[in-house]
């Protein structure tokens, strides 16, 4: 049975608002990744999804827009801090509302008719939710792009920026942080080259075009799936994250040609769930890792996620998104270890819930952000 029942909605609305908290525990992402394993699960998921989304309509313009955004994006961090707290209450509540009015009884909505309630729903609530102040920092931009046959075109984001593109092929391609592609289409092959950064890519599939992916060293060669790729300026490692599908990484030879042609080795073929790590000498792939797989790409929705790890690490990942970096000033401190969900709009917010969940103090100048020893 494919058709979601009450009970589906019910778990689903659960899962969204542990989603959504910020406090989901990584033993919970891996349950609810068996959970919507099952079509009618998964089916639920997505409508509840759509839900929340669909909250961005209390507003009528694109700046609205972004301020909701903001919104759920601090709903999601509600363990971090207070305001983020109100917030994520708030959000929880208006979707709890959705569910109690949505999914009364077994017969599923269609997800247009679940779009024509909320809509009548969210406009009778919308005085009910109190909206806090957009924070300066990081942002998210789109658009789309034409791309004529065989002139190269290409897209960037500053720090702090994430992009989605649309590709008039269909494709979808998130540029993170400070990152820079350059896409040329070519009648029997779409090629793109990572000139540095991290992008995601959600293809379009075309048996007659390949879709290639190409660094330095490595090149990636799709017909249709979704994958990660990142391949910093600061890192000697290419790592791949296949989150749908499959790809063959191969290494590329040096050539005069515009792609550089992959040499003789053999490839190395990646599947869903699969996260590749490539460099000149070695390569380790770690197999059927779907929630890493899916943490490895939160960015796309302005989120950082971390379990267990250094507060070094953590520092590290945060200063991608910031123009004003944060030091950590000795070892001691850099080892303290911090398991949660940061969500980047909430800017210095973050270092705020830090400074009350670690013994650390936090002082700052001109120039930089400084982390020490409480």
């Amino acid at each position: 049975m494919t058709k979601p029942t009450a009970s589906h909605h019910a778990a689903a609305t659960y899962w969204v608002t542990r989603l959504y908290s910020g406090e989901m525990t990584a033993q919970e992402e891996r349950e609810l990744q068996r959970w919507r394993a099952h079509p009618a699960h998964e089916i639920a998921l997505q409508e509840a999804f759509a839900v929340w989304d669909l909250s961005a309509d209390l507003y009528g313009n694109d700046e609205a827009l972004a301020h909701q955004q903001a919104v759920e994006q601090r709903a999601k961090s509600g363990v971090w801090s207070a305001i983020a707290l109100a917030a994520s209450l708030a959000c929880l509540s208006l979707i709890l509302m959705l569910s109690e009015q949505f999914w009364q009884d077994d017969a599923a909505l269609t997800l247009a008719e679940a779009e024509q309630k909320a809509a009548a729903t969210l406009q009778q609530i919308s005085s009910s939710v109190q909206l806090p102040e957009l924070e300066d920092g990081f942002r998210m931009t789109s658009q789309a792009a034409m791309i004529a046959l065989e002139e190269p075109r290409y897209f960037s984001t500053t720090v702090g920026e994430v992009s989605h593109i649309q590709l008039d092929d269909g494709t979808v391609v998130s540029l993170n942080t400070a990152s820079a592609i350059k896409v040329t289409m070519y009648a029997h092959e779409r090629q793109v080259e990572l000139v540095h950064g991290e992008a995601y890519f959600d293809v379009a599939k075309d048996n007659n075009r390949p879709f290639v992916v190409a660094t330095d060293e490595q090149q990636i060669t799709v017909l249709g799936t979704a994958f990660n790729v990142r391949h910093r300026n600061d890192e000697s490692t290419l790592k791949v994250s296949v989150v749908e599908g499959r790809v063959a990484v191969k290494r590329r030879v040096a050539s005069s040609t515009e792609m550089a042609e992959p040499s003789q080795e053999e490839e190395q073929l990646l599947l869903a769930g699969d996260i590749g790590s490539f460099n000149d000498r070695s390569k380790v792939i770690q197999q059927q890792q779907h929630a890493e797989a899916e943490v490895n790409n939160a960015w796309r929705r302005g989120v950082v996620r971390f379990d267990d790890d250094e507060l070094g690490t953590v520092i590290r990942e945060l200063n991608r998104y910031r123009v004003k970096k944060i030091a950590v000033t000795n070892d001691t401190v850099r080892q303290l270890r911090i398991s949660g969900v940061f969500h980047l709009q909430n800017g210095d917010g973050i270092l705020d819930a830090l400074a009350a969940t670690l013994p650390i103090t936090i002082s700052q100048d001109a120039e930089q952000i400084y982390i020490a020893a409480k």
